[in-house]
């Protein structure tokens, strides 16, 4: 078995120290997220830590990390690692958006209705029908104005992908005017 050397694609990642800053980001601002590197000999990405250590270089292809995870292409199917490398979402979807708040959109089958997934301790795949059905009852029962036409707004959008794009802005928007609880839909789905 020959050694190879794992050549990293991006150039830059942040090193914490004390009071630091790096490229005009705060402390807090930089990331120790592992950086993605290729395998000049297989072609294939894995992973360079900040502290060194390495994600084997296994994936077709590879993207950046998100809120600790990763979308990565493994046997022509799309997933999600964590920091160690473990997959948190088997590699057999078609696509995988990168983690936002704790949750993932994945497609598979090619089917236009795309499956929110909650990471964390499990992986919890939640079909959009029913996350759609749990949002409209959490904003229902909000003091939201407007609510019904905002619902019957969304509702035009046929495209699930983007109909789950403009409910995200929308429930970041509710939880800043303090409309709807941040853990409220969360909760519902978790009941269901």
């Amino acid at each position: 078995m020959r050694a190879s050397l794992i050549v990293p694609v991006t150039l830059f990642f942040g090193v914490s120290s004390t009071n630091a800053q790096v490229n005009g980001m705060e402390e807090d601002d930089v990331v120790n997220d592992p950086i993605i590197a290729q395998d000049p000999a297989t072609q294939m990405y894995g992973y360079t830590a900040a502290d060194g250590s390495l994600i084997a270089a296994r994936f077709e292809e590879a993207r950046s990390f998100s809120e600790g995870y990763a979308v990565v292409k493994e046997r022509g199917s799309w997933g999600m690692i964590d920091t160690s490398g473990r997959l948190v979402l088997e590699a057999s979807y078609d696509a995988v958006w990168a983690a936002e708040e704790g949750v993932t959109i994945a497609f598979r089958d090619g089917k236009d209705d795309p499956c929110l997934v909650e990471l964390g301790r499990q992986v919890k795949c939640v079909p959009f029908a029913t996350y759609w059905t749990v949002w409209k009852e959490v904003l229902g029962a909000s003091a939201m104005p407007d609510k019904v036409l905002i619902i019957r707004v969304l509702e035009m959008i046929p495209e699930p992908g983007r109909r789950l794009e403009e409910m995200a802005n929308l429930e970041e928007t509710y939880v800043m005017m303090g409309s709807v609880r941040s853990d409220a839909i969360r909760e519902l789905l978790q009941a269901k």
